[in-house]
C-alpha cells in the first residue's frame, strides 16, 4: 500500500513539473465582458503615458529586456541597462550599480567588474538579446572609445559585441576577427544588430549580424566565421523571429495620407483595415514562429480635419504561415483592443512567453502610469507583472 501511495505521489510530482509554467493560475476574465463606453485617453489630463518600454522575452520566459521609467529624469542609457525578472516583477540592473560610473561626457558607462584596457569608455548601445539555452547570458552592442593621447577628448569610437553573464558580471568580447583589433569604425546614425539565435547550443554559438552596409550576416562564434545571408531593407522597426527565419518590416514615407508597405520577408503582405495603417511598434514572433503579433495604431489619415478618426494602439495576431501563402488583403487578423475588452490602452511591446502568453505593457484610462502584464491571445489579462 506505502508503494503504491509513493508511486501515485511521484506521478503527481512528474506531472505537475511537466505543466510548471510562469502564468498565474488565475482565470481571465469572461471573454464576453467589453468596456463600450470606456473613452479615449485624455491627454490633456493625464499627459504621456509613463510606462517601462519592452523590446523582447527570454527563450524560458524567465526574464524581459526592458527600459525601465525613471519618474520623468532622462537618464536613456541608465534606463536601457534594465532587465525585468517575469516571475517576481523585479528589476535587474546590468553592469554594476544604479549610479554606474560615467565618463567625462556623463552618458558613457564603464562597467563596474571588469575592464577591457584597451578601451577608454564602453557604452552599451544595442538591445540585449537573450542566449538562447541560458538565460543568465545576454550578448550587448556596444560602443567602445579609446584615447588617443590621454586627454579625454581626441576619441576614437568603435563597436563591438559582448557576451555578458547576468550572475558573474563575466563579459567576453565576441566580435569577428574579420572587424579588426578595435572593432566595427562608429559612424554616426547606423543602426546594428546582433541577435543570438535560437537555433544555438552550447559550444554552437550563432548570431544574426547586421552590419552598418546592411549586409546581413550569420556568425558563427566557435569557428568566427561570417557567412552572408539575405539584406533586411528597413532596419525600422523590423520584428525578427527567434531562428533568423522570418523578418516583418514596414516601408514608406509613413506620411498622414500614404501607409506603410508591409513585408513578411520579400513577400508585400496587405493587412486588411477600415482605417489606413500608420505605426507599427515593436512585437514579435513566437517561439514557435507559429504567430506574430505587432502594435499598431490606426488612423483614416486626415489628421487635422473635423473627420479624422483615430483608434488607439491595438495588438494583431497573425499566423505566420498563412499570412505568408495570403494572397490580395489579409483579414484573417485577431485584433486585441485592450480599451475596449480592459479599459485598459497599450503602450508597450508585445512578447511571446514559452507558453505562448503575451507580455505587454498597459495603462488605465484615468492614469498615465503603465504596468507589465501578461495576457492570452484572446486580449485577456492573466496577471500584472510590476507595480509601478
Amino acid at each position: 500500500m506505502k508503494t503504491h501511495l509513493f508511486l501515485i505521489a511521484l506521478l503527481l510530482l512528474v506531472v505537475s513539473s511537466c505543466n510548471e509554467t510562469i502564468v498565474d493560475p488565475k482565470e481571465p476574465i469572461d471573454e464576453d465582458t467589453t468596456y463600450p463606453d470606456c473613452p479615449n485617453y485624455d491627454y490633456e489630463k493625464y499627459y504621456d503615458p509613463v510606462y517601462d518600454e519592452l523590446f523582447s522575452v527570454s527563450h524560458d520566459g524567465k526574464f524581459a529586456v526592458i527600459r525601465k521609467h525613471f519618474d520623468g529624469k532622462s537618464v536613456v542609457t541608465i534606463a536601457s541597462r534594465f532587465l525585468l525578472n517575469l516571475q517576481t516583477g523585479e528589476y535587474i540592473l546590468v553592469g554594476g550599480n544604479e549610479n554606474g560610473k560615467l565618463g567625462a561626457t556623463g552618458s558613457a558607462i564603464e562597467f563596474d567588474t571588469l575592464q577591457f584596457p584597451e578601451y577608454d569608455r564602453m557604452l552599451v548601445f544595442g538591445r540585449f538579446s537573450f542566449c538562447p539555452y541560458n538565460s543568465n547570458i545576454i550578448n550587448i552592442v556596444a560602443r567602445c572609445d579609446i584615447d588617443t593621447i590621454g586627454d579625454k577628448k581626441n576619441l576614437y569610437s568603435f563597436y563591438n559585441y559582448f557576451t555578458y553573464n547576468i550572475q558573474t558580471m563575466e563579459m567576453e568580447k565576441i566580435t569577428p576577427s574579420i572587424f579588426g583589433k578595435w572593432g566595427i569604425r562608429h559612424q554616426t546614425g547606423i543602426q546594428l544588430v546582433c541577435q543570438w539565435l535560437s537555433t544555438s547550443s552550447e559550444g554552437n554559438d550563432k548570431f544574426l549580424i547586421i552590419h552598418p552596409n546592411k549586409i546581413t550576416y550569420i556568425y558563427h562564434l566557435q569557428e568566427d566565421r561570417l557567412e552572408e545571408t539575405n539584406s533586411i531593407k528597413d532596419l525600422t522597426n523590423t520584428i525578427i523571429s527567434g531562428d533568423g527565419q522570418y523578418r516583418f518590416y514596414k516601408s514608406g514615407n509613413g506620411n498622414w495620407k500614404e501607409p506603410y508597405l508591409f513585408y513578411l520577408n520579400d513577400k508585400e503582405v496587405f493587412l486588411e483595415d477600415s482605417l489606413l495603417i500608420k505605426a507599427v511598434g515593436n512585437g514579435s514572433f513566437s517561439k514557435d514562429n507559429k504567430y506574430l503579433a505587432v502594435g499598431v495604431t490606426a488612423n483614416n489619415g486626415e489628421y487635422g480635419t473635423p473627420t479624422y478618426v483615430y483608434r488607439n494602439s491595438e495588438i494583431w495576431l497573425m499566423e505566420v504561415d498563412k499570412l505568408m501563402a495570403s494572397t490580395g488583403e489579409f483579414t484573417e487578423i485577431r485584433k486585441i483592443k485592450p480599451r475596449t475588452t480592459e479599459c485598459h490602452y497599450f503602450t508597450s511591446g508585445c512578447f511571446f512567453t514559452p507558453q505562448n502568453t503575451l507580455i505587454v505593457g498597459l495603462h488605465p484610462y484615468n492614469n498615465s502610469q503603465a504596468n507589465i502584464y501578461e495576457m492570452d491571445l484572446n486580449g485577456n489579462i492573466l496577471r500584472k507583472i510590476t507595480n509601478n
